[in-house]
């Protein structure tokens, strides 16, 4: 399958997931109330589309910090889970321009980052494939995992921790 095709196959599983979890059993909703506490005090800002409430990103608005925190982040948790390698600093680097190149462009929306990111690492993977222990995806999801983790929010769970770069 082509990039496209994977996300496009992704994008509608987890639309699937989202609505099978959101249909009342006896009463009660499942999905009622994801979002409507955060651990960070960045307040999330939703929209709804189509019956899918989709989180962007306006509450983190220092584009260069925040990208520069999530390559740090990326560096650190691959860093942590294998060993410290060059690799894990270039892919983080890659991350954190494209980050930076999508909220300057007015891009908000979680999902739509990570795969940006994705993209543009699977795009350049010969660089990093002969030393990194993950591909594009892995990282893609992490991106998804940190930037809803700063939001204060739940992950997918796609990674067991996200690396906090300020060491709290």
């Amino acid at each position: 399958m082509t990039p496209s095709q994977i996300i496009i196959t992704l994008i509608l599983q987890t639309i699937l997931v989202v609505v099978l979890l959101s249909l009342p059993v006896d009463g009660f909703t499942p999905l009622a109330n994801v979002g409507s506490r955060t651990k960070s005090g960045i307040m999330p800002q939703t929209s709804c589309a189509m019956g899918i409430e989709v989180m962007d990103l306006e509450g983190l608005q220092s584009h260069e910090e925040e990208g520069t925190r999530l390559s740090k982040s990326i560096q650190g948790w691959l860093d942590v889970e294998w060993m410290p390698q060059e690799v894990h600093l270039q892919m983080g680097d890659r991350a954190k321009i494209t980050y930076i190149q999508a909220r300057e462009s007015g891009d908000d929306e979680i999902m739509s980052i990570m795969t940006k990111v994705t993209d543009d690492l699977y795009a350049d993977w010969k660089l990093y494939d002969k030393d990194a222990f993950v591909n594009a995806w892995d990282i893609g999801n992490y991106v998804s995992d940190y930037l809803l983790s700063r939001l204060g929010a739940e992950s997918c769970g796609c990674n067991a921790e996200i690396f906090n770069p300020d060491g709290n």
